[in-house]
C-alpha cells in the first residue's frame, strides 16, 4: 500500500514538473472540412481557402484555434469584434484595416464573406491574438500553435497613404439626370450611404465604382430632413467602410473623400473645428429640424456631397452635405450616428417621395420664389392703380425664376401623386415668370415712352399681366390642395 502511495505521489510530481503548452496546436488544411486539435479530428461546415497568398479560415473555427470563446465574437453590419481579456480586435469585411485596441494595422488582404460565411486571414488574426502561425506549402496546411511569449513583432502601423488606399475602393461616384455627387458602401451586399439631395428627383441613378465598373442603384430609404439616403445596388462582396463610434473632438485630423467638380477619387485633409453645432446656427431656416452637424476646416466643393469624412483610424465619422458659399474650407457634415436612424426608417414610399420634393423646393428655393412674388404684387398694383415703381432687382429675380423652372423640369418624382404636385408647382412658377417678363417689358416701354405714345401696346401688356396673375392664382390653389392632401399623410417607421 505504501509503495502504491509513493508511486502515485511520484507521478503527480512528474506531472507538475513537465511544462504544459499554453494552448493547443490546431491544423487546418486548405480545401478540407476536417481540422485537428492536438491530433483529434473535428469537422467544419466550410472549407479554408487561399487568396492573394493568404489562408482564409471560417471565423468560428479560427477563433476556437486561438482560444477564443465564440460568445466573445460579435458581428454587426460587417464589423467583427473579438474580445479577449484586455484586448479588443476589430475587422471589417472588405477592409484591410485591423484594429487592435487603440492601434491600427494595415493588412495585405481583407476579410471576406462567401455564401453567407465570414472568413478571416488566419495569420493576421492569429498573430494579433498572440499565436504563432506556420504554413506548409507541400501539404497545404496552416498550423496555429501555442501563445508566443513576449512577442514584439508587429505588422507595422499604416501611413496616411495606406489609409487613403484602403478607403478609396469603397467610395463611389453618383450621377443622375440632375446632378452628381459622392457616396460610399456601408455593407458587403451593395448598400450605399449618401445625401438625400444628391438623388432627389432622380430618373436614374448610376454608380461608378473605384475600379471603373458602373451599375444602377435605387433609393431604398431616405430621411430628406437630415439629408441622408440609403441606396442599393445588386452586387455582393463590395468593399465597405467601418462606421466610427468614437466621439469626434476639436482639432481631430480628418480626411474627406469624394468626387468634387466631377474630378473623381479626390481626397482632402483637414480638422474638425466644431464637432457638434446646431444646424440652426448655420442655416437659421432649418433650426426647427433640431439636429446637430459637424463643422470642418477642409477643402470641399460641389460634388463632395455624400462623401465620407474619415478619422485617422479609418472610421467614417460623418457625411459631407454642405459648405459655406463664400468659403472653400468651411464645410459641414452629418454625424454618422444619424445613419442608424435612416437604417431603421421605413422603405422608400409616397411619403418619402413627397418629403424629398418639399425639402428640395421649400428650403433652398423659397427665397427666390418670395422675391418673385413681391415683384408680382408690384405688377398687380401697377395694373390696378396705374402707379409706377422703380424696380432694381427685377432682372435678377427673373433669372432666378428661370433657373427654378429648369430645376423643376428636371425633377422626376417616383409616385403619380408627387408628379401631379410637381406639375402644379411648375405651372405656378411658369405663370410667375410670365408675369415678370411682361412686367419687365412694360417698364421698358414706359421708360422710353413718357408721353404714352405706345399707350395701346402698354394696355395689351397690362391685360396679359392680369391674365397670368389669374392663372397664377388658379395654379396656386391647385398646388395648395394637392400639397395639403399629401402633407396630411402620417409617417410610418
Amino acid at each position: 500500500m505504501k509503495i502504491k502511495i509513493k508511486l502515485l505521489l511520484f507521478l503527480l510530481i512528474i506531472f507538475f514538473l513537465i511544462p504544459s503548452s499554453a494552448s493547443a496546436e490546431t491544423i487546418f488544411e486548405v480545401g478540407s472540412l476536417n481540422y485537428t486539435t492536438n491530433g483529434q479530428y473535428h469537422k467544419m461546415d466550410a472549407v479554408p481557402f487561399t487568396r492573394d497568398g493568404r489562408v482564409f479560415v471560417p471565423i468560428r473555427y479560427l477563433a476556437i484555434a486561438c482560444g477564443v470563446n465564440p460568445s466573445d465574437i460579435s458581428y454587426e453590419y460587417g464589423v467583427i469584434t473579438i474580445t479577449v481579456s484586455d484586448k479588443v480586435i476589430k475587422l471589417v469585411v472588405g477592409s484591410p484595416l485591423l484594429r487592435i485596441n487603440d492601434s491600427t494595422v494595415l493588412m495585405d488582404v481583407a476579410p471576406v464573406m462567401v455564401r453567407g460565411r465570414t472568413f478571416l486571414p488566419a495569420r493576421w488574426v492569429a498573430e494579433a491574438l498572440g499565436y504563432e502561425v506556420f504554413w506548409d506549402s507541400f501539404s497545404k496546411t496552416v498550423t496555429i500553435t501555442q501563445e508566443v511569449q513576449n512577442q514584439n513583432s508587429s505588422p507595422g502601423y499604416y501611413s496616411a497613404s495606406d489609409l487613403i488606399s484602403s478607403i478609396q475602393p469603397a467610395v463611389v461616384y453618383i450621377e443622375t439626370q440632375r446632378s452628381s455627387g459622392s457616396g460610399f458602401f456601408t455593407s458587403p451586399d451593395g448598400e450605399i450611404l449618401t445625401n438625400s439631395h444628391v438623388v432627389a428627383g432622380a430618373k436614374f441613378i448610376q454608380i461608378t465604382m473605384f475600379d471603373g465598373r458602373t451599375c444602377s442603384a435605387r433609393v431604398e430609404k431616405a430621411i430628406p430632413y437630415i439629408d441622408l439616403a440609403i441606396l442599393r445596388v445588386d452586387a455582393s462582396g463590395t468593399p465597405f467602410l467601418p462606421l466610427g463610434n468614437s466621439k469626434p473632438y476639436v482639432g481631430e485630423e480628418i480626411y474627406v473623400f469624394g468626387h468634387p467638380l466631377g474630378v473623381k477619387n479626390t481626397v482632402s485633409k483637414g480638422i474638425i473645428s466644431n464637432p457638434s453645432r446646431g444646424i440652426g446656427e448655420v442655416y437659421p431656416e432649418l433650426e426647427a429640424l433640431n439636429i446637430n452637424i459637424m463643422q470642418l476646416s477642409a477643402p470641399v466643393y460641389p460634388g463632395n456631397s455624400g462623401g465620407p469624412v474619415v478619422n485617422s483610424e479609418g472610421e467614417v465619422i460623418g457625411v459631407i452635405f454642405a459648405k459655406k458659399s463664400e468659403s472653400d474650407t468651411i464645410a459641414f457634415a452629418i454625424p454618422i450616428n444619424y445613419y442608424s436612424m435612416v437604417k431603421n426608417w421605413h422603405n422608400f414610399d409616397l411619403r418619402t417621395d413627397f418629403d424629398m420634393f418639399t425639402s428640395t423646393y421649400f428650403s433652398e428655393w423659397v427665397p427666390y420664389e418670395d422675391a418673385a412674388a413681391s415683384f408680382i404684387q408690384i405688377a398687380a398694383e401697377y395694373v390696378n392703380k396705374y402707379s409706377f415703381r422703380e424696380i432694381t432687382y427685377l432682372e435678377n429675380a427673373l433669372t432666378l425664376m428661370e433657373e427654378l423652372e429648369i430645376s423643376i423640369n428636371s425633377y422626376e418624382p417616383a409616385f403619380p401623386q408627387v408628379k401631379d404636385l410637381r406639375y402644379a408647382y411648375l405651372q405656378k412658377i411658369k405663370c410667375m415668370r410670365e408675369v415678370l417678363i411682361r412686367f419687365q417689358n412694360l417698364l421698358f416701354l414706359i421708360s422710353f415712352d413718357p408721353n404714352y405714345i405706345y399707350y395701346y401696346e402698354a394696355e395689351l401688356i397690362a391685360d396679359e399681366i392680369e391674365y397670368y396673375i389669374d392663372q397664377l392664382e388658379y395654379w396656386s390653389d391647385v398646388f395648395s390642395n394637392r400639397w395639403d392632401a399629401l402633407n396630411s399623410m402620417t409617417y410610418t417607421h
